[in-house]
């Protein structure tokens, strides 16, 4: 389904000053909307602080504004390092005035824009739990894991086993080399590769995939968001981490037929892979 909500129905509205609304590369001073619809390698994080709408905070809170006119509370306290492919939409920058006053709470050197929050009878504390899930959520999120990830990997299996990559190539026929691959996960067992596995290992493996990091990396910045939702609505029912898995999985398989000396360009076979049908 597309993605809506309060805040982005008012931000749409707003004429003047228009909302920025884009996703350039994340850098400090901007105020972006993050979200991830489910919280399932370690991939590019960034340090944020979460802001809410209502002008409340407490003492490490402080009042902030935008270059374009969007004003906020940023809490300072409470701040979480987060998923980078978590971030949606910039909206705007801060001003200088803000960005000094925030890096000055953020420093120790000033105190925030309210007083403590001493017990959970302050209406205050329900917007900091609030906030504090929703960052819990960003930062647990995991496009990369399966929901198999605890099963033990081919090699693991292959290793407890005392079977080599030649008795895995006679079971599924297929070369010694493409044995090597999928014990070392770079690519996944086939439907028909599984039984005849499983027999040979004594156990089913996890169906997971190690991903170039320099790939997962390209695939987490903000640019490519609407082109993988788009994806997502259109292939997988809008389940934007299948359409993720997908796409790396298609990539990185490409890449191993292709076996191009030097550099990939991850972006472009990203690009060209989300072309395909």
């Amino acid at each position: 389904m597309p993605i809506d909500d309060s805040l982005l129905r008012r931000l749409r509205k707003q004429a003047s000053p228009a909302p920025a609304l884009d996703h350039p590369s994340p850098a400090a001073g901007q105020l972006w909307r993050a979200y991830w619809r489910t919280s399932n390698q370690e991939t590019a994080c960034l340090d944020v602080v979460p802001v809410s709408e209502a002008s409340v905070g407490d003492d490490s809170a402080v009042a902030i504004e935008t270059d374009n006119g969007f004003k906020a509370s940023a809490w300072t306290g409470i701040g979480r390092r987060i998923y980078k492919f978590t971030l949606d939409l910039r909206v705007g920058d801060l001003t200088a005035a803000s960005a000094d006053r925030l890096r000055a709470v953020l420093g120790g050197d000033d105190a925030g824009d309210w007083s403590p929050i001493f017990n959970v009878l302050d209406d205050r504390s329900l917007e900091r739990a609030d906030l504090q899930d929703r960052l819990e959520a960003l930062a647990s999120a995991d496009w990369t894991r399966t929901h198999d990830d605890a099963r033990a990997t081919v090699d693991e299996l292959a290793t407890a086993a005392g079977v080599n990559n030649s008795a895995i190539a006679e079971a599924l026929h297929i070369t010694p080399g493409d044995a090597q691959r999928l014990r070392r996960g770079l690519r996944l067992p086939r439907q028909d590769e599984l039984s005849p596995l499983i027999d040979l290992l004594g156990a089913a493996p996890a169906v997971s995939m190690s991903f170039d990091e320099i790939l997962l990396a390209e695939l987490d910045e903000p640019e490519l968001r609407p082109l993988l939702r788009q994806r997502a609505e259109e292939k997988h029912h809008g389940d934007e981490i299948a359409a993720r898995r997908q796409i790396a999985e298609r990539v990185m398989a490409t890449s191993f037929r292709q076996q191009a000396s030097g550099a990939r360009n991850w972006k472009q076979a990203i690009l060209d892979a989300l072309a395909e049908d």
